[in-house]
């Protein structure tokens, strides 16, 4: 995920300089607004049916990115140039065509060029999966997270723990509260808490490895010694600190 995310941020730069460069190329006359705005370009397709998640330039070339750093499809750097004028600047119908910068113009010609192999509208949101944070993707981490506890449980020969609606409730007010005050077992209010904490965490399997790999956060997952025997979890993610939390 992290060489996705960095190959994604490499191409973005590459378009925020192309459109801050500009380019001397002539735009073609508008098409209608329903027609592929890569209809007619000199692009070379090199794969028909894997669907594009990016795009960038490198050099005089243009290039179109699975979501594995695979390049589908190229194009000149000159067209896609020809291309950023003509669906921004000259007088297509406001509303069909983007007003974009740098990823935004990356999805956009990943997008097209789905559409011009007939992929379909949404080919490259497929394959990325839903948006970070949304409440698709936290409900998704937060039950991930539930199966990695137990399946870890599991394997040490202890009970699973029960989801519980309180204990629910209670995690998402503790990830706001962290998310303002930092890594503490002290709420606000003054009340100390037992907690187990990712902080900037990515996803719920980065935030389970930093808790197996720490002991004292390992025992308290296993409930061993000390921290006596748990039955009941509750798990929260929160947008502002990107936090991960689960407590019993």
């Amino acid at each position: 995920m992290k060489n996705r995310i960095f190959i994604r941020r490499i191409f973005a730069c590459a378009m925020a300089s192309a459109l801050l460069a500009g380019s001397s190329i002539p735009a073609s006359a508008a098409q209608p607004a329903t027609q592929n705005a890569l209809a007619g370009v000199n692009i070379t397709i090199m794969d028909k049916n894997t669907p594009a998640t990016m795009f960038g330039f490198k050099g005089s070339t243009a290039s179109f990115i699975s979501v594995d750093g695979n390049t589908l499809g190229t194009m000149p750097a000159t067209d896609m140039n020809a291309i950023v004028q003509r669906v921004s600047v000259n007088g297509l119908p406001p509303g069909n065509w983007p007003n974009l910068t740098g990823m935004e113009w990356s999805d956009w010609f990943a997008d097209e060029f789905n559409r011009l192999r007939a992929l379909g509208d949404g080919a490259r949101e497929s394959v990325l999966g839903p948006e970070r944070f949304s409440a698709e993707w936290i409900e998704i981490e937060i039950n991930e997270l539930i199966r990695l506890v137990n399946q870890e449980r599991e394997r040490a020969g202890i009970h699973r723990l029960e989801l519980c609606d309180d204990l629910m409730e209670f995690a998402a007010i503790r990830a706001r509260e962290l998310s303002q005050t930092g890594i503490t077992h002290v709420r606000p209010n003054g009340v100390r808490v037992n907690n187990e904490v990712a902080t900037g965490a990515k996803t719920a399997d980065d935030a389970f490895t930093r808790w197996m790999n720490s002991p004292p956060h390992r025992r308290a997952i296993l409930g061993e010694g000390a921290f006596g025997t748990w039955n009941r979890m509750g798990v929260a993610v929160y947008r502002g600190g990107s936090i991960i939390v689960f407590t019993r």
